[in-house]
């Protein structure tokens, strides 16, 4: 192998070696990202924070994410969001409690973490209504959206759903959702590259 060769292979391991990585190990299993090529970032979509908000966890605190086995698909956005109404239409399925990131496709950690939370007055709005890729690259921030809980099923205080635990009986769910969604980004946006104590919270 002449100079020449060595050369150009070695600046191909070292450009291999520059990108983020795209399956990435947090508290509860694995998830699988993709690189978005326009804006040369990585994106994970749909992440649970909190066990699905459904069934017996309907009108409940959020909980722990259950684990996963193998490794979470998170490469495309989700086709559904939390249930809402626009207009005269009602979509979206229920208890969605996940999140979105996106990363610079690099290698660099301790990254500033922004927080996007939706706007829609809880009552419509989903994670992707500003994608943030764009930004994520420019500033070079680890960018993160929230799916929680909107309408009846963020906001109900009801007698007969009272269980004595005083955060199940504030009937503010959405509110609490988006305390768990900080709750888990301090303890896991490390493996994305971000710096647990350096987030900000944005949004509507």
């Amino acid at each position: 192998m002449n100079k020449k060769d060595l050369m150009l292979m070695l600046i191909g391991v070292k450009f291999a070696a520059s990108h983020a990585p795209k399956i990435v190990t947090i508290e509860n299993g694995r998830v699988q990202g993709a690189k978005e090529e326009m804006h040369q970032v990585v994106e994970w979509f749909g992440i649970p924070y909190a066990a699905p908000a459904k069934g017996e966890l309907r009108w409940r605190k959020p909980m722990p994410a259950p684990k996963m086995k193998g490794i979470l698909d998170c490469r495309k956005p989700p086709q559904e969001h939390n249930i809402q109404n626009f207009g005269s239409k009602t979509f979206g399925t229920e208890g969605e409690l996940t999140l979105d990131i996106c990363r610079p496709d690099n290698k660099r950690k301790k990254l500033p973490v922004m927080v996007y939370f939706h706007g829609g007055n809880f009552q419509v709005g989903h994670a992707q209504e500003w994608m943030g890729n764009k930004f994520c690259q420019e500033k070079q921030v680890v960018y993160v959206s929230v799916e929680y809980r909107l309408e009846a099923f963020g906001f109900v205080n009801l007698p007969a759903l009272k269980t004595g635990d005083p955060m199940d009986d504030s009937g503010n769910f959405a509110i609490l959702d988006c305390l768990a969604a900080l709750q888990w980004i301090q303890r896991n946006i490390e493996a994305f590259g971000g710096d647990p104590n350096n987030v900000t919270v944005s949004g509507h």
